[in-house]
């Protein structure tokens, strides 16, 4: 499908870092699209684009039926060609299953005149270009290389800061699409290049992108075929270079601590507690992967941190995960939570989901940096143990 199409009163384009849209019906007044799956082999929901009207009027945006593509606060909205983005607002949408009518998801754009432009995403988007602005206001703090070579041929940066004996790895986007994890990715930095305390304990390694050129192509990233960059550990041949860069960087460092940043699901009907003000469990920050003794207990205890430190819109995250270590033959690949939560030498290997929205319109990226910075305190507040 073409990334620039025009046709009756709009233009719609996705030609630029990020962009993810397929156009499969463009009329006057109507637009229906989907996700561009490329090598996600199941339905996956990420999407975003440029839309230019060519008249004055309202356009209704219609995704499949029977699929979810909206988060719980509709999708995001720029005016100023991606430099800012907002919520657009669940009024000017409509939800799969909201009422017997709505068998898919939608919104609809109103434009007042000829040329105008938004640009409109499921979540609120972070390219390399926003690390490369974040990058360059900390320059004089932080030590900023380079971890690899992408298989793409670009250059994966890695954040390096603290002289601490213990030492920690922390990751986001192993997964392309999930750019929530970014932002508390970012938050959890610039906190760690002002908290004293945590530059004098620990020593920090931060990657910002674990699927760089997926970031910027405007993939998926989940599910990938063969497998994604987050079923790439412990593998006799990891197909992707930043995985096997980490594993490399582990074996030299010896991490004590090792935090990966996900996203979950854009929404379900999940109902967790009767009453309660979020009741979908992918709008809740929760902790997935390999639950052993220890990283339960760990989780536990740092969960009690977090909600003293949490915007209260973001609290309070949930448990998830297995029990039973998984298997490592060299052949089937382990995601980050498992390689690192049973390794012999981390005290603390987990994975946090960040939802891309909640009940709460407030929550937004400036947010989601807040609890990146409220989760560096909470982890400092936490005494890790093993079990």
């Amino acid at each position: 499908m073409k990334c620039v199409q025009e046709r009756a009163s709009v233009k719609i384009r996705c030609d630029y870092p990020g962009g993810n849209v397929k156009v499969t019906s463009l009329e006057a007044g109507e637009a229906k699209i989907e996700s561009d799956l490329r090598d996600t082999p199941t339905h996956w929901f990420y999407w975003n684009f440029e839309v230019e009207a060519l008249t004055p009027g309202s356009i209704t945006f219609t995704f499949p039926k029977g699929k979810e593509f909206l988060s719980a606060q509709g999708p995001c909205i720029s005016r100023d060609g991606g430099k800012s983005w907002q919520w657009l607002g669940t009024e000017d949408c409509f939800f799969l299953n909201e009422d017997p009518a709505n068998l898919s998801d939608g919104f609809v754009l109103t434009f007042d005149h000829a040329g105008e432009t938004f640009r409109v995403a499921q979540g609120f988007p972070y390219q390399l270009a926003d690390f490369q602005k974040f990058a360059d206001s900390i320059r004089h703090r932080a030590q900023i290389s380079v971890l690899t070579t992408t298989n793409g041929g670009r250059p994966c940066p890695m954040i390096v800061t603290g002289t601490g004996k213990k030492k920690m790895l922390l990751t986001a986007r192993h997964h392309a699409c999930e750019a929530a994890a970014s932002f508390v990715w970012e938050g959890f930095v610039a906190e760690a290049l002002e908290n004293m305390d945590f530059q004098k304990e620990y020593t920090l390694f931060a990657i910002p992108f674990m699927d760089l050129d997926g970031v910027e192509q405007g993939d998926q990233g989940k599910g990938r075929t063969p497998h994604d960059h987050n079923r790439d550990y412990a593998l006799d041949h990891p197909i992707y270079a930043e995985t096997a860069a980490v594993q490399a960087l582990h074996a030299e460092q010896k991490f004590h601590i090792a935090l990966d940043l996900h996203d979950p699901a854009v929404r379900s009907d999940d109902c967790l507690y009767p009453g309660a003000v979020i009741k979908d469990a992918h709008e809740h920050f929760y902790f997935a992967g390999y639950q052993s003794p220890s990283n339960a207990a760990n989780t536990k205890t740092f969960i009690g941190e977090i909600n003293k430190e949490f915007p209260a819109e973001c609290r309070t995250p949930l448990i998830f995960g297995g029990k039973t270590p998984m298997k490592r033959d060299g052949i089937h690949g382990l995601p980050f939570s498992y390689y690192f939560g049973d390794d012999e030498h981390v005290l603390y290997g987990t994975t946090l989901e960040i939802p891309y929205a909640n009940c709460y319109p407030e929550y937004d990226s400036s947010m989601m940096k807040a609890a990146g910075g409220a989760l560096l305190r909470a982890l400092l507040h936490t005494e890790f143990v093993r079990l």
